[in-house]
């Protein structure tokens, strides 16, 4: 019910984003440089959300696509079974939420989601309004908004799940959203906002694929493609 209206406007949208997307591949000293003007290193990045895991039990959730919001679905059913099915309890037991590709509007607060409007720009649908979407509603527990209770990011945050978002889409998406909104800024400060709208729990890492890669090795986390 959260999805782009038809495969004709998705293929429209990947595609007005492949041009930019190619470049600043091309270009990772630059890619580099928007992650650290905060003064964060890449390796800092990387290290601190891997400090978050624990327990017994760890999976990562891979999600290149906002997919309907099933990524968090995923990850909170997963946490719901472990701990019906195991009595396992909080601490034994880390879900990754990790946001890639097209899939990082969910890291993101309000702030982000109506300045930048991302329901339109990434074709997602405020499930009250059935309009484009101005806030993060999988990160909302109001009736009507998740098909799960207890399935917002901040709750999942709260029972103990992590939640990585890819830098390098931030960089170039960041980017898109801002020119496709009218926003008069350069990539630079369209960066530094979202990396300054992360929701609580989220932690920005160099790439997604680096962050899959790093969840496994050595045997951290299982892995399970968040897609349908």
């Amino acid at each position: 019910m959260f999805s782009f209206d038809s495969a004709t406007p998705r293929r429209s949208f990947l595609g007005r984003l492949a041009g930019s997307a190619a470049v600043l591949l091309a270009g990772g000293p630059a890619v580099a440089a928007a992650a650290t003007r905060s003064g964060e290193s890449l390796a800092t990045l990387d290290d601190e959300w891997l400090a978050k895991l624990h327990g017994q039990y760890r999976q990562f959730f891979d999600a290149t696509d906002f997919n309907d919001g099933f990524p968090v679905y995923y990850a909170y059913n997963w946490w719901k079974t472990m701990k019906d099915t195991y009595k396992a309890s909080n601490a034994d037991i880390t879900a990754v939420i990790g946001l890639r590709h097209f899939g990082i509007a969910p890291g993101f607060n309000d702030n982000i989601w109506k300045k930048y409007k991302l329901g339109e720009f990434f074709k997602i649908n405020d499930p009250k309004t059935k309009a484009p979407s101005v806030r993060n509603f999988m990160n909302s527990e109001a009736q009507g908004d998740l098909m799960f209770a207890g399935a917002s990011i901040a709750e999942q945050v709260k029972n103990g799940a992590v939640v990585t978002v890819c830098n390098l889409a931030t960089t170039i998406i960041s980017q898109k959203a801002a020119e496709a909104a009218g926003l008069k800024m350069s990539p630079a400060d369209a960066h530094k906002e979202w990396a300054a709208n992360l929701l609580p729990g989220a932690y920005l890492v160099p790439s997604g694929v680096l962050a899959v890669h790093r969840a496994q090795n050595p045997g951290k986390c299982t892995y399970c493609a968040a897609v349908v």
